[in-house]
């Protein structure tokens, strides 16, 4: 079951590749926004959908959208950069947050950090970016926005400057 969530009226879903060109041309949009009006197909609606009745246009729903859902040819997945870790219990979460950056990885999307990233707080993603680079975002505290923002101009890292 796919995650669907509903903003003024417009559904947001991320359509897999067989979708995409199922319904290409048709009243379906290019980022997987469904005008509700309009669809009369069956989707399955997880049961974590969520509401966004607050948008005031359909660029904000599509600005709220893509909170939750990567443009085509965007995702970090899609680059092959990032991981979805999921596990049995809630607990996973706490130990990779934890230890991922040991392994070279980083917790991408923390929900407090959403006004930098500008997604919204997904705790199983992991985005690699290396050990020294994991590490260096593990002390400091930052997100990869961050992260990058503050680098040298000449692109070497905090460790390799000392």
């Amino acid at each position: 079951m796919r995650k669907i969530k509903k903003i003024n009226g417009f559904l947001v879903v991320k359509f897999n590749d067989r979708e995409k060109r199922e319904y290409e041309g048709t009243a379906l949009g290019e980022y997987g926004v469904i005008d509700a009006e309009v669809y009369t197909g069956n989707l399955d609606i997880d049961r974590g959908a969520m509401e966004y009745d607050n948008a005031g246009s359909m660029e904000e729903a599509v600005e709220l959208a893509e909170q939750w859902v990567a443009r085509p040819g965007t995702s970090e997945h899609q680059l092959g950069l990032a991981v979805d870790i999921n596990g049995a219990v809630y607990d996973i979460y706490l130990w990779l947050e934890e230890n991922s950056w040991k392994y070279g990885f980083i917790f991408r999307y923390p929900a407090y950090k959403t006004d930098l990233t500008g997604v919204a707080g997904e705790v199983w993603h992991y985005r690699y970016v290396g050990k020294e680079a994991a590490q260096e975002i593990h002390e400091q505290g930052v997100c990869l926005e961050e992260y990058l923002e503050n680098l040298p101009e000449d692109g070497v890292s905090w460790a390799e400057s000392d």
